[in-house]
């Protein structure tokens, strides 16, 4: 859920950013690794890309982010003690120039890093986000709205479990009803 949430806040956002940026942070060398890895061709081309030192193509990343304006870089997933204190570290580095968001279920964070906790959906807004996102490949029944709600009640309106609940009606063309059962079948 935290992820998707970062992901739909830069695409919600998108025209405030010259250049949106998102690397795993789940270690602190995995966050490293993956900083490194935005030198590549796919992503900013540096000169540094094909630098065999992680360091070398680390610092040129860096560098780039702190000469350009208005870049949102995600780092997702710092669920951990040290991925978290490397997050830190790396935030204490970067300039104004652009905006850092944190994935994370630690709550421990310092009072520079501003905390956003991800409540539940309204039930109102649970039920239109399934019927949204299944809206072209579910099988539709005349109950779709009641079905839907009862799916999102079920699943305590948890956007990552309406998420996958509406990939599983999504793949498997079914209904909300046929979904229901299988869930409690589990």
């Amino acid at each position: 859920g935290k992820t998707r949430v970062a992901i739909e806040y830069a695409r919600r956002d998108a025209q405030e950013y010259t250049a949106f940026l998102f690397v795993r942070a789940d270690s602190a060398a995995e966050l490293q690794q993956n900083l490194a890895a935005l030198s590549g061709p796919t992503v900013l081309d540096l000169p540094e890309k094909d630098a065999v030192e992680i360091a070398v193509q680390l610092a040129a990343v860096l560098q780039w982010l702190k000469q350009h304006p208005a870049w949102l870089l995600i780092f997702d997933n710092a669920d951990t003690e040290d991925a978290a204190h490397a997050v830190q570290e790396l935030l204490g580095t970067l300039t104004t120039s652009g905006q850092a968001l944190v994935t994370s279920r630690l709550s421990n964070w310092p009072g520079g890093v501003a905390s956003l906790a991800l409540n539940v959906l309204e039930e109102g807004d649970a039920c239109s986000f399934l019927l949204e996102r299944t809206q072209d490949r579910r099988r539709k029944t005349l109950d779709d709205d009641a079905e839907a709600r009862a799916v999102a009640l079920e699943l305590g309106r948890l956007a990552l479990a309406l998420e996958q609940a509406g990939a599983y009606i999504e793949r498997y063309r079914c209904t909300f009803t046929e979904y229901l059962g299988a869930w409690h079948g589990q």
